[in-house]
């Protein structure tokens, strides 16, 4: 069994590492940077999350979200809205603003219908926070040269792929 695990977790890291190459390549290829984090969100899903989100700061501090990819084209949709009917506030104690603020990961191993109620900003948000079905969630902070730029929001919505600290660590070098 130990073997089974370390081939595993060695193929695992193999696979990391050619995302990692892939990435990259694709961080290089482009000079227009929300074209190629739009590029680097499509990458990301299905293969290490179910969808994935792209938010930068602005020279004001606003934070804007410049990408949404979802495995399901549809829930795209719910997760624009979701955007356009709250707006992001950068004094907000969870998500993107906090890592944005913090410059630290924050890692949700399982999210739950008790902790939507009670971060959703009404029963408008909420519906479309159900309707996006997230079971784990990961925002890093995207940082370059010691300064948080954005943060990268992974979510899986499968109960059975929940995100733990390795899953973590994977999506801090994404980040960076």
């Amino acid at each position: 069994v130990d073997n089974a695990r370390l081939f595993a977790r060695e193929r695992a890291t193999g696979d990391q590492l050619a995302f990692l190459a892939e990435m990259s390549s694709l961080l290089a290829s482009s000079l227009d940077y929300e074209t190629t984090l739009a590029n680097v969100a499509q990458l990301i899903v299905p293969q290490f999350a179910d969808w994935c989100a792209v938010d930068v700061v602005g020279e004001d501090g606003s934070i804007a979200r410049i990408a949404v990819v979802h495995k399901d084209a549809a829930k795209e949709e719910w997760a624009r809205r979701s955007r356009e009917l709250h707006p992001p506030d950068p004094d907000e104690p969870e998500g993107a603003a906090r890592v944005v603020r913090t410059g630290e990961p924050v890692l949700y191993r399982r999210i739950t219908d008790e902790y939507l109620q009670r971060t959703s900003r009404g029963p408008e948000n909420l519906e479309v926070l159900r309707a996006l079905g997230m079971a784990s969630a990961m925002v890093v902070p995207m940082k370059a040269r010691g300064r948080t730029l954005g943060a990268l929001m992974l979510v899986s919505s499968d109960p059975e792929r929940l995100y733990d600290d390795d899953a973590l660590t994977f999506a801090e070098h994404l980040g960076r």
